[in-house]
């Protein structure tokens, strides 16, 4: 599978515990070579040149590992295993969770405030676990668990916001997708959601096995950016029915562009824009192309709206900024998702 190496051998390098240089030479060292403290006996050699994300990967991938050495069989799950897998995640990766027995269970450890600027956010937290046979994976010599069990794990444990990214991308690293074959696309991500919702169901009982349904019913191998999923858990959250992802729009010029969320039925789409795109020399020449292609695209009588990451990051205002794509009489027939649903979405009336 394509993992992305370099946040796990770059946290493997650079990770630094004390137990191997004692009191003194821990202290020397961290002197020396400006040792950033993110544990108890844990010490990082971060780099001035991080993006954001990618200190707060490199830090929980980290920590991961340092927690691991301590219990050889524990296994990294949740947050952990996502990082340790490359996966998407919505947040930034504050907590360490590390599966263990239940014999071996203790209280959440509070963790030096490195990532976030709330203090008490960032900790380590210990699960006991139960893992079958065919659970267990090993990521860059890291014990953690398979992608089938991470997103059960995860449509259980987490916001269903945070949970959708998450196994949208779990999704897309099974089944591959693949534009020219959308048939057999849909086909092998119907198959492994089955597979999926199968796992639930001999989860008798279990807290959160309604909401972990719905995020699977609702993952799909076409995200191609988070921001592009929490807009569609949102949609589907306030009663819009699954839109098409990567609609193939054809030009007058015969050449082709790809809209990321399409409702046929109402003529609406949506585009979520990243910064990325609008950075560099050619920033100008994008918005430009843009605004060519959304012209088009509105003259078909498609009702075009451009969402960004302040927008997603504000669940009212997404909600509202979605409300407007559907004509005011057609609310009747909308209802939320309570599986998916949250307040701060607002609803339809």
């Amino acid at each position: 599978m394509d993992i992305p190496m370099e946040i796990v051998a770059t946290a493997r390098e650079r990770l630094i515990l004390a137990r191997d240089h004692g009191p003194s030479g821990i202290r020397a060292t961290a002197r020396k070579e400006s040792l950033e403290r993110i544990g108890h006996g844990v010490y990082l050699r971060t780099e001035d040149g991080w993006q954001h994300w990618e200190r707060a990967r490199v830090v929980n991938a980290a920590r991961t590992i340092a927690a691991l050495a301590d219990d050889e069989t524990a296994r990294a799950g949740l947050t952990s295993a996502v990082v340790l897998w490359g996966l998407p995640l919505w947040q930034f990766p504050t907590t360490v969770d590390i599966l263990v027995k239940r014999s071996d269970w203790r209280r959440p450890v509070l963790l030096p405030a490195v990532i976030s600027t709330k203090k008490g956010t960032e900790q380590l937290r210990r699960h006991a676990f139960t893992l079958a046979e065919d659970d267990h994976a090993v990521v860059h010599d890291a014990p953690t668990v398979g992608l089938h069990r991470l997103a059960t794990d995860v449509a259980l444990n987490w916001h269903p916001r945070d949970a959708l990214v998450t196994v949208d991308g779990i999704l897309a690293r099974l089944v591959k997708p693949d534009r020219g074959d959308r048939q057999g696309t849909e086909h092998r991500a119907s198959a492994i959601r089955q597979e999926l919702i199968e796992r639930l169901s001999a989860l008798s009982r279990r807290r959160g096995l309604l909401k972990a349904r719905a995020v699977i019913d609702a993952a799909s191998p076409w995200s191609e950016s988070p921001g592009e999923t929490v807009t569609r858990w949102a949609a589907l959250a306030l009663g819009l029915p699954e839109p098409i992802c990567q609609y193939r729009f054809t030009r007058s010029n015969g050449r082709f562009y790809y809209l990321d969320l399409l409702w046929e039925r109402y003529r609406a789409g949506a585009e979520f824009d990243g910064l990325v795109k609008y950075k560099g020399d050619r920033a100008s020449e994008v918005v430009v192309a843009e605004k060519k292609r959304d012209d088009e695209i509105r003259r078909t009588g498609i009702h075009l709206l451009h969402l960004d990451m302040a927008t997603a990051n504000r669940p009212g205002l997404l909600g509202a900024q979605l409300r407007g794509l559907v004509p005011r009489d057609q609310w009747v027939h909308m209802r939320t998702n309570p599986a998916l649903w949250v307040p701060e979405l607002g609803s339809w009336h």
